[in-house]
């Protein structure tokens, strides 16, 4: 299944019944937006280089303060199997189907880091087959 070319609904439809999604940073972002996804019915595979913010989403504990409702909707779609985090950036591409980046960015002197950015793709890559369908889907 490719998600090219579909109508706004198929996307909706693709999305409710389990679509694969990595989200490759799991910060004041990344997380709300997987939790997001999951919680609309989305198989979320999250992706993040702090060993203690995985290991906290995957006990089910939002790390990031202020965000209404966030810690109740990780806890619960962490719970129902919708979310799961790793530090393995390749293995989760491998089982994603749409790739969400939101990593920093930086600006130093007035030039664009894309450092952090392009060292994630290159991670990403690691996990990416041709055509780009995740193992997992049917």
């Amino acid at each position: 299944m490719s998600l090219y070319g579909l109508s706004r609904g198929e996307a909706a439809d693709a999305l409710r019944d389990g679509l694969h999604v990595g989200v490759y940073g799991l910060g004041k972002m990344g997380l709300p937006l997987a939790a997001v996804f999951a919680g609309a019915g989305a198989r979320v595979y999250g992706a993040d280089v702090n060993t203690e913010v995985v290991d906290s989403i995957n006990g089910g504990v939002s790390h990031i303060m202020g965000e209404p409702g966030l810690d109740e909707l990780v806890s619960s779609v962490v719970g129902s199997g919708g979310l799961t985090a790793s530090t393995d950036l390749a293995a989760v591409a491998s089982d994603s189907m749409l790739h969400v980046i939101l990593v920093p960015t930086l600006v130093r002197d007035g030039v664009v880091d894309l450092s952090v950015v392009k060292s994630v793709a290159s991670k990403i890559a690691g996990g990416l087959s041709a055509g780009g369908v995740a193992s997992g889907f049917d």
